[in-house]
């Protein structure tokens, strides 16, 4: 299963085109791999916020086809000194070379990993269900083992919540303004359409968008009754 996992993360990666690349600016580092290797590499390290140096994908060595090589290390180095040395070759068969095994971390001071892609997204996915930073924060807390409470890793929840607050900012923006301007105005409409006036006439705010020449009419329902009125006064000057 592992091995599947891999081979399908390394041909997408492989099998992208420049292009695509270079126009997902959001996403700077991929350390998917990273997440598909974490569950067994914790099974030797439940405690060190682990990291990624000097990965390399299908090097062939010898007769063997390796398909990942990486280097991890922890967060907290160089007070802690841990650092081991990842292997999966094509066959399925991985190792693990522990380079230095000693564990040490400060008391009393958090050690969290950055929190990347998958585990951005599924944040965000949870606040797009409606879930509050407090939740988020509270269940990402419970959910450490019993081996990283004692070390202070919170790799999960980060230092503060103001980490979480920060996805569910990238979330919001992401969703309400996409790097499209004609996106990110339709969801703005859209956005508008849904929580003014609703129940009036004219629902919404925004009622005419013209990208050429570049402007944006905003029309309410108490707009437009204001305006009716001036215009039955006697002498009133519009301008």
């Amino acid at each position: 299963m592992l091995l599947n996992y891999l081979m399908l993360f390394f041909f997408c990666i492989y099998g992208s085109t420049r292009d695509s690349i270079e126009n997902k600016k959001e996403s700077r580092v991929d350390v998917t791999y990273l997440y598909i290797l974490l569950p067994y590499i914790k099974r030797f390290n439940g405690y060190c916020a682990l990291c990624v140096r000097d990965c390399t994908f299908g090097q062939t060595i010898a007769d063997r086809n390796q398909l990942i090589r990486c280097k991890l290390y922890c967060k907290r180095r160089p007070i802690c000194p841990f650092s081991c040395s990842v292997i999966l070759v094509n066959n399925g068969s991985g190792t693990i070379a522990v380079e230095r095994a000693e564990v040490r971390h400060p008391r009393g001071v958090k050690i969290p990993r950055p929190i990347r892609a998958p585990v951005r997204d599924s944040i965000k996915k949870q606040f797009a269900n409606g879930s509050s930073v407090f939740l988020v924060h509270q269940d990402n807390l419970q959910a450490r083992s019993v081996d990283e409470r004692p070390a202070n890793n919170y790799d999960r929840s980060g230092k503060s919540r103001n980490v979480i607050r920060k996805i569910k900012s990238e979330g919001i923006k992401q969703s309400l303004l996409g790097e499209d301007v004609d996106e990110g105005l339709y969801n703005l409409h859209k956005k508008y359409e849904a929580e003014v006036n609703i129940h009036g006439k004219l629902k919404g705010a925004i009622q005419n968008i013209s990208k050429y020449p570049c402007q944006i009419i905003v029309y309410t329902e108490s707009s437009i009754r204001l305006f009716d009125q001036l215009i039955r006064l006697k002498n009133c000057v519009l301008s």
